[in-house]
């Protein structure tokens, strides 16, 4: 696990779960790095992902840092010839996209990004509920995004920072699109509009 803040408490017991065994946490705040391996029952904590790929035999990493480090840790753990599974967004530009891109093919490895809403029970219902056509013809969809506030939930107040996070549209807005585009497919157009730095209280 790359990352020891509160998306450890999804992705920890997520893994386990499904059968595989966590070995090792790494975090820039080493202290946090070490909680998180108590709080789980980790057998290892670092404070350098550097470290931890080189001293564990690991096959996978999950990394859930905040989101303007997910570029560069996940090229580090391709590089080192771990399969990866990164949380939401992915990166914040094009041009790290095609990084990762580019990395992700010539690895080889397994690669998959944390948009999880498609997995959800209510959201998979009302994809199987379309598919079937019992609604009928779709003529128009709306949909409106309504999410708690997250000022002062994280650390270091990171997700209200548009330098860290991406602001919501990356962080959030991320999910609705690939809701969409597994609804309804790839889209002919696309027309958005928005603002920066509003917080709704």
């Amino acid at each position: 696990i790359i990352g020891a803040g509160g998306m450890a408490a999804y992705h920890i017991p997520g893994f386990r779960a499904g059968g595989a065994k966590v070995v090792a946490v790494a975090d820039a705040n080493r202290a946090a790095a070490d909680r998180a391996a108590a709080q789980y029952g980790i057998p290892h904590a670092y404070g350098d992902v550097a470290e931890m790929l080189r001293a564990e035999p690991l096959d996978a990493v999950s990394v859930i840092t905040p989101n303007k480090f997910h570029c560069p840790l996940v090229l580090q753990a391709l590089a080192a010839g771990k399969h990866v599974f990164c949380e939401k967004p992915l990166c914040g530009t094009p041009a790290e996209l095609k990084k990762i891109v580019a990395a992700v093919r010539s690895s080889k490895k397994f690669f998959n990004v944390g948009l999880c809403v498609r997995a959800w029970p209510e959201y998979r219902h009302a994809y199987e509920y379309f598919k079937s056509g019992k609604a009928g013809k779709m003529r128009s969809a709306t949909f409106k995004r309504i999410s708690p506030s997250v000022d002062g939930n994280a650390w270091k107040n990171w997700f209200m920072d548009g330098a860290q996070s991406g602001g919501a549209l990356l962080d959030l807005h991320v999910h609705d699109v690939d809701e969409v585009n597994y609804f309804f497919g790839k889209p002919k157009s696309v027309t958005a509009f928005g603002a920066a730095d509003i917080v709704s209280k």
